[in-house]
């Protein structure tokens, strides 16, 4: 009887293995290129919705349905065991964000890609975000590079450079934001209040006048 109810839990182990892993699989497709000093990654969301993916210190949120993104590593450093170790879920926190345009020059001459990244919108919100670059020459890929930023303001620019000889570029661009900040410093913003001192007094005013009390224990009027 034992030995039964070690098999049956080994088997019951070995099914929930597999479907984790399954599962996951379906989330995403890969393909490892190696490119001079480097091991690379190349993953795809293939699940119906925004997905975020781990590996080791290296973290990619929200990838969009069907986009591409990388891990880059060190051909010294990469093991095979990081097949296994990567580690993909629905992205919950985060929301693409898509109000943006691209002003990109392409300069093959100089061996250099400057590409601006502008928000639409007139918004504050806090942008988060990748940019990934795969150089070609004679539709070989020789290059690629990564470059994570944050957009605070109303645009970014971002320089590329390869020492390896290219023709041709495919450019993606992938940018996010939280759904709900919990970070006071997304939504908040530090000012001289000098400015606004009259602007306080008056509210102040309204306050003492509608609560209808005496306050004057208060010394409100030393005060203002």
């Amino acid at each position: 009887m034992k030995k039964l109810i070690i098999k049956m839990c080994a088997f019951i182990i070995l099914i929930t293995l597999f479907t984790g892993c399954h599962q996951q699989n379906k989330l995403y497709s890969f393909e490892t290129k190696k490119i001079d000093d480097q091991v690379i990654l190349i993953l795809k969301n293939t699940s119906n919705k925004p997905i975020d993916l781990s590996l080791k210190d290296q973290k990619i949120k929200c990838l969009p349905v069907n986009k591409e993104t990388v891990f880059i590593f060190k051909k010294e450093e990469f093991k095979d065991t990081y097949y296994d170790e990567i580690e993909a879920k629905e992205s919950t926190q985060y929301q693409e964000y898509n109000n943006f345009d691209v002003d990109r020059i392409t300069d093959i001459s100089l061996q250099q890609l400057n590409e601006c990244i502008k928000k639409t919108k007139n918004d504050k919100k806090k942008c988060y975000g990748e940019v990934i670059v795969f150089f070609y020459q004679n539709k070989d890929l020789v290059d690629i590079q990564k470059h994570d930023f944050i957009l605070k303001g109303k645009e970014k620019v971002i320089a590329f450079e390869s020492s390896n000889g290219w023709d041709d570029t495919k450019v993606i661009e992938n940018i996010y934001v939280k759904k709900i900040s919990l970070y006071i410093e997304d939504f908040m913003e530090i000012c001289n209040g000098v400015d606004y001192l009259d602007q306080v007094k008056e509210l102040i005013i309204e306050y003492t006048k509608r609560l209808g009390r005496d306050l004057s224990f208060q010394n409100i009027d030393e005060e203002l």
